[in-house]
C-alpha cells in the first residue's frame, strides 16, 4: 500500500503583501500592474555614501547609475531605461516623501527607508510633464508606536587611488626625450644643409649647426640639447655616443624624479556618523536624526562635509484629523570643487606634467620662487595650484506640513504645503604663483571672487484617496491638484582683479581697494507648474488587475501656444496562478504567475526657464547702459513626449523562494527639445524647437532567490538590463548633427538609424612603416600620392581604414560609425551569506556593449605633441624609423600630419566588471535588555575592477570639456581627465538601544 501526501506550498505572504510606493499612493506588490523596482534600507546600510543615488548602482534592473567622477559629493548620472533626450536633461525626477526635488544631495542616506523607481509610463505618467526619464521615489524613515529606540551608526575608512594610469615614469621620460631631442636636432640641422650632423655631435657643434648662440641661451636651445644629468639615469642604449655639456650644470648632480599621481592622489580619510531617535504612542509618532559625513578627497585640496538633521512627526489629533510635518536642514561645505575633473583641470595637468625637476624644487616646479624646469612645459605644479582657494558653503532647508482628513472609512483627504530654500556662498582666490605673474610682487597679479545664489521652491497640493473592498472587488480612486513654483530667487557674481596688497587677504578683503572685474546680479526667471491628476485602480480577487491615470499639466517655460499637456496611462495584470484551471494543473511549485501590460505617455520639461522666450542682455555702448537681443523665442515650443509600452511576466517558485520578473519595453520619444539652426538674418544661429524622434527598447530581468535556508543562509539578487537606442528622425530632412568636445574636433554624430551620439571617427589600423609601403598602396589605388586631408602621407604617420578605397583620406568619405557611448547591457548581482552571528555580502556590477572616448589622449597620447610634457607609456614603443618601427600601432612623435585629428586610437571599450562592495559583519552577543542590537563590520567599496580602458581612470567617466556641446559630455561619452574613483576600506559599528 502507498501513502498519498498532498503538499501545498504556501505563498510568502510577507513578500507579496509588501507595499510598493507609487505616485501619490501605494499598492501591494502582488497587485502591481506597472514596472516599479524597489530597494530598502538594507542596500544602503554599511556603506559610506556621499550621495544616496550611489546605493542604486547594480541593484535595480533598468536603472543605470554611472559614477562619472570620483570627486567628493559630485553628481551621479542616472538613466532609467536609456536616455530619452538629446539637448534636454535626461535625469529622472526625484520625489522625497511626496515632494519633488532637484536632486538627493541634501539627504542623509541613513534616513532612507525605501527607494522605488517608476520605470514605465504607466507608473510615471502620473507625474506628467516630468516623467519621461523615470521617477525616483524616496521614502524616509518614520517613528513607530512603541518604546523609545536609539540607533547609531559610526563608520571610519581610508580611501586610496583605485587605479594609476600608465604614463611614463621619470627614467622612461628622459629616455624618450633623449631620442626626441636627437631627432629634432637632426631634422633641424639637415634643413640648414648640415647633412653630416649626428647624435654624437657635442654641444657646441649642435649649436653651431643650428645657428644658435653658444653663450646666451634661450628656450630654443633646450629643444635640441639634452640635460646632461639625464644620461646617468637611463639605459646605455639611450645614452651611448652623446657628448652633451651645459655650463653651470654638473652631470653628476641629481635630479628630482617625480611621481605626480602618487603625490597628487593621496590616501585620505572618510567618516560617517548617524544618530536616530524614534518612537511613538497610539496618537503620535516621531523621529529625530542627525548625521555628519566628512570626506577628504584623494586629490589634494578637495574635501566635502555634509551635516544633516531631520524631524518627522505625525500626530493623530482625533478620529478624523492627522497632522504631520517634516523638517530637514542640510549644511554642506566643499573645497576645490571642479578643480580636479576635466579638461585643463589638475587631473589633466597632473598626468601631463613632466616627471623631472630640479632637486631643490621637487613638486614645487614653476611656483614662486622656483622657475620652471627648463626641459619641461610651462605648467605650474598641480599640487600648488590646489592651494588656491575655492570654497563653497551650502545651506538647504526642506520642510513640509500636511493635514489628513478621514471623514469616513476608506476615504482620505490630504493637504500638503512644502518649501525648499537653497543658499550658496562661494569664494575663490588665485595666488600669483607662476613665473610670469609673481615677478611684479606678491598679490599684484592675484585674483579673487565671491558668488552667491539663493532660491526658493514651493508646493501646494491637495489629494483625495478612496480605497474600499467589496467582497472580491477592491476599488481605488485618487484625484489631486498641485501648484509648484521653482527657482524663485537670484544670484550674484563678483570678481576682483589685481592688485592685492599681498596674499594674506585670501577669502576676506575690502573690495573697494581693488579693481572689480565683474559685478553681476541676476534675478532668476521662475518655473511654474499647475497640475490636475487622477488615478483609478480595480482588483478582482487579486486575479484581474487594472489601473489608469491621467494628468493635465500647464507649464510656464513653454511657448504661448503649447502651455498645456495631457498625459494618460493604462495598465492591466492577470494573476494566472490564482485561476482555478491553473490550480488543477498540478503545478503547485509555481506560486505566482502574473502577466502585466501597460501603455502611457509622459513628458520632459528639463530645459532653461527662458528657452521659449526672446530675451535681452545688458550691454554698454559708448559708456551708456542699454540692452540688446540675446535669444530668439518660440511660441510653439512644447514638451518632449515619450510614449511607452511594457509587457511583463512575474514568476514565483518553490514557496516563493525564487522570484523573477521579465519586462520587455519600448520608449518612443517625439518632439525632441533641441537647439536647431535658424536663419542667419535673425542675428542668431540657433533657436529652441521640437525636432526629431528617439527610440529605446529593451529587456529587463530581475531574479531573487533564497538559495539556502536554515542556520546557514544564502540569498542572491540578480538583475540584467538590455537597452537598444536608435535615432528615428531629425527634422524635415534628417540631416545628421555632429558634435565633439569643441567645434573643430568632431567625434560624435546624431544620425537616423544609429544610436544617439554614436562615435564617428577615422578608424586607425596601424602605422605607415616605410615609404615602400606607401608607394605600393598608391600604385594599388591608382594615385600619385597617398594623402590625408590634402597632406602627403609619410612614414611614421597613422594609417586609417580607407573606406572608399581612393587613396585619399578625408572626413567626408573615410570616417565610420564605431560604436555608441551607451552600454547595451548592464548587470548587477548581490550575494548575501549568514551563519549564526556572521554575515557576508558581495555586490558585483558590470556593463558591456558601450564605448568611451579618452579625449585626454589629445594632451598625452597623440603624434605632434611636445614630449616635454608627459605621455602614455605606449610611446616607448613608437615608430622612429623604417628600421625601428615600434609596435606598429604607435606613430612617430614628431609627425604633424595627423597630430590634431581625433580618431579611434582614443576610443576604448567601456566594458567592465567590478566588485563594487564587499561587507563582512559580526553581530555582537549583547544582552538584549540593554542593547537590542550591535554589529561590527568591515566594508570595502570598489574592491576590484576588470576593464581595458587605457586612456583614463574609469570606463564610467565623463566630464565637461566644452559647455557648448549638444547633450553635454556625459551624453557623448567623453573623458578629458576625470577625477579618479577611490577604493574605500571602512570599519563600522551599528548599535541600537
Amino acid at each position: 500500500t502507498g501513502t498519498t501526501v498532498n503538499a501545498a506550498l504556501a505563498e510568502d505572504v510577507e513578500t507579496l503583501e509588501d507595499l510598493v510606493v507609487i505616485g501619490y499612493g501605494s499598492v501591494k506588490k502582488s497587485s502591481l500592474t506597472s514596472a516599479v523596482s524597489k530597494m530598502d534600507a538594507k542596500g544602503i546600510e554599511n556603506r559610506p555614501l556621499a550621495r544616496a543615488e550611489t546605493a542604486l548602482q547594480g541593484q535595480l534592473a533598468g536603472v543605470t547609475v554611472r559614477t562619472v567622477t570620483g570627486e567628493p559629493g559630485a553628481d551621479l548620472q542616472i538613466r532609467v531605461r536609456g536616455a530619452a533626450s538629446v539637448n534636454a536633461n535626461s535625469d529622472p525626477l526625484y520625489v522625497v516623501d511626496g515632494v519633488p526635488t532637484n536632486n538627493l544631495t541634501w539627504i542623509n542616506p541613513a534616513d532612507i527607508e525605501t527607494i522605488e523607481v517608476l520605470k514605465d509610463a504607466a507608473s510615471s505618467a502620473i507625474y506628467g510633464s516630468r516623467g519621461s526619464n523615470g521617477v525616483v521615489l524616496v521614502t524616509t524613515k518614520k517613528g513607530k508606536k512603541g518604546k523609545l529606540n536609539v540607533s547609531a551608526n559610526v563608520i571610519y575608512g581610508v580611501q586610496s587611488l583605485e587605479k594609476k594610469l600608465d604614463i611614463m615614469d621619470s627614467k622612461e621620460w628622459m629616455s624618450f626625450n633623449i631620442k626626441a631631442i636627437d631627432e629634432r636636432y637632426l631634422i633641424a640641422a639637415r634643413r640648414r644643409g648640415n647633412t653630416n650632423a649626428s647624435i654624437g655631435d657635442d654641444t657646441n657643434t649642435r649649436l653651431n649647426n643650428l645657428g644658435l648662440s653658444t653663450t646666451v641661451w634661450g628656450n630654443s636651445h633646450y629643444t635640441y640639447i639634452q640635460d646632461p644629468r639625464w644620461f646617468k639615469y637611463v639605459d646605455s642604449k639611450y645614452s651611448a655616443g652623446h657628448n652633451i655639456t651645459i655650463d653651470g650644470i654638473d652631470p653628476a648632480e641629481d635630479l628630482s624624479l617625480l611621481d605626480w599621481q602618487s603625490e597628487f592622489f593621496e590616501n585620505a580619510p572618510v567618516q560617517d556618523i548617524s544618530l536616530n531617535i524614534s518612537g511613538g504612542n497610539e496618537n503620535t509618532s516621531y523621529l529625530f536624526s542627525g548625521g555628519v559625513y566628512d570626506q577628504q578627497g584623494i586629490a589634494v585640496g578637495t574635501n566635502y562635509k555634509r551635516y544633516t538633521a531631520r524631524t518627522n512627526i505625525e500626530s493623530r489629533l482625533n478620529k478624523y484629523l492627522t497632522l504631520g510635518m517634516s523638517l530637514a536642514p542640510t549644511y554642506i561645505t566643499r573645497d576645490g570643487g571642479g578643480r580636479a575633473n576635466g579638461k585643463d583641470t589638475r587631473a589633466h595637468h597632473v598626468l601631463s606634467a613632466a616627471p623631472v625637476s630640479e632637486l631643490s624644487v621637487g613638486y614645487k616646479t614653476n611656483v614662486e620662487p622656483n622657475i620652471q624646469y627648463l626641459w619641461s612645459g610651462t605648467t605650474s605644479s598641480p599640487i600648488s595650484f590646489m592651494e588656491n582657494i575655492r570654497h563653497d558653503d551650502i545651506l538647504q532647508l526642506k520642510g513640509n506640513v500636511y493635514l489628513g482628513v478621514t471623514p469616513f472609512d476608506g476615504f482620505k483627504l490630504e493637504f500638503t504645503g512644502a518649501a525648499d530654500y537653497f543658499d550658496l556662498d562661494g569664494q575663490t582666490y588665485t595666488f600669483s604663483r607662476t613665473q610670469s605673474s609673481w615677478s611684479q610682487g606678491e598679490g599684484v597679479n592675484s585674483s579673487g571672487g565671491h558668488n552667491t545664489q539663493r532660491t526658493w521652491n514651493t508646493l501646494l497640493q491637495a489629494l483625495a484617496n478612496y480605497n474600499k473592498t467589496f467582497g472580491l472587488h477592491t476599488v481605488g480612486l485618487m484625484a489631486g491638484t498641485s501648484k509648484e513654483e521653482r527657482n524663485i530667487g537670484y544670484s550674484t557674481n563678483q570678481t576682483f582683479n589685481k592688485p592685492f596688497p599681498n596674499d594674506a587677504v585670501t577669502g576676506s578683503f575690502d573690495g573697494s581697494n581693488v579693481a572689480i572685474g565683474t559685478d553681476v546680479v541676476s534675478q532668476f526667471t521662475s518655473n511654474r507648474l499647475v497640475s490636475v491628476f487622477g488615478r483609478t485602480q480595480y482588483d478582482y480577487d487579486n486575479r484581474y488587475l487594472f489601473s489608469a491615470s491621467l494628468r493635465f499639466d500647464g507649464g510656464s517655460i513653454f511657448g504661448a501656444n503649447k502651455k498645456w499637456g495631457l498625459f494618460p496611462s493604462i495598465s492591466a495584470g492577470w494573476n494566472i496562478a490564482r485561476e482555478s484551471f491553473f490550480k488543477n494543473l498540478d503545478l503547485n511549485w509555481i506560486n505566482m504567475l502574473k502577466l502585466r501590460a501597460s501603455y502611457g505617455a509622459t513628458g520632459n520639461n528639463s530645459i532653461s526657464n527662458t528657452a521659449a522666450y526672446p530675451t535681452l542682455a545688458a550691454v554698454n555702448y559708448a559708456d551708456l547702459a542699454g540692452y540688446n537681443a540675446n535669444s530668439l523665442g518660440n511660441a510653439d515650443l512644447g514638451w518632449e513626449k515619450t510614449h511607452s509600452t511594457d509587457l511583463a511576466v512575474d514568476f514565483g517558485f518553490l514557496d516563493n523562494r525564487i522570484q523573477m520578473s521579465v519586462d520587455w519595453y519600448t520608449k518612443n520619444t517625439t518632439d525632441l527639445l533641441y537647439m536647431v539652426p535658424t536663419l542667419g538674418a535673425s542675428g542668431f544661429s540657433t533657436v529652441w524647437d521640437n525636432l526629431g524622434d528617439i527610440q529605446n527598447k529593451g529587456l529587463e530581468i530581475e531574479l531573487n532567490s533564497n538559495n539556502l535556508v536554515g542556520e546557514f543562509r544564502w540569498n542572491t539578487s540578480f538583475n540584467l538590463s538590455y537597452n537598444k537606442n536608435k535615432v528615428i528622425s531629425l527634422g524635415v530632412d534628417d540631416t545628421p548633427i555632429y558634435s565633439g568636445f569643441d567645434g573643430s574636433n568632431i567625434s560624435n554624430i546624431l544620425k537616423v538609424g544609429e544610436p544617439a551620439n554614436s562615435f564617428y571617427l577615422y578608424e586607425a589600423i596601424g602605422v605607415w612603416g616605410s615609404q615602400k609601403e606607401i608607394d605600393d598602396y598608391a600604385v594599388e589605388r591608382g594615385v600619385t600620392n597617398v594623402t590625408f586631408e590634402g597632406k602627403k602621407i609619410v612614414p611614421g604617420d597613422l594609417r586609417y581604414r580607407d573606406v572608399n578605397l581612393d587613396g585619399a583620406f578625408d572626413k567626408e568619405n573615410d570616417r565610420v560609425m564605431l560604436g555608441s557611448p551607451i552600454p547595451t547591457m548592464t548587470y548587477g548581482m548581490t550575494n548575501q551569506f549568514s551563519y549564526k552571528n556572521f554575515d557576508l555580502s558581495i555586490l558585483l556590477t558590470a556593463q558591456t556593449g558601450g564605448k568611451i572616448f579618452g579625449v585626454l589622449g589629445r594632451a598625452i597620447d597623440r603624434p605632434g605633441m611636445n614630449p616635454n610634457s608627459n605621455m602614455m607609456d605606449v610611446w616607448m614603443n613608437s615608430w622612429w624609423s623604417e628600421e625601428d618601427q615600434g609596435d606598429g600601432h604607435t606613430p612617430y612623435i614628431l609627425s604633424s600630419t595627423t597630430g590634431g585629428t581625433v580618431d579611434s586610437r582614443w576610443l576604448w571599450s567601456s566594458d567592465y566588471l567590478r566588485i563594487k562592495n564587499l561587507t563582512f559583519g559580526y553581530k555582537l552577543p549583547f544582552n538584549p535588555g540593554y542593547i537590542s542590537f550591535a554589529r561590527i563590520y568591515c566594508s570595502i567599496e570598489n574592491l576590484w575592477k576588470w576593464d581595458n580602458y587605457y586612456n583614463g581612470y574609469s570606463p564610467e567617466a565623463a566630464n565637461t570639456a566644452s559647455n557648448s556641446v549638444p547633450g553635454g559630455q556625459s551624453a557623448l561619452g567623453l573623458d578629458y581627465g576625470s577625477y579618479p574613483l577611490s577604493r574605500i576600506v571602512t570599519f563600522g559599528l551599528n548599535i541600537n538601544f
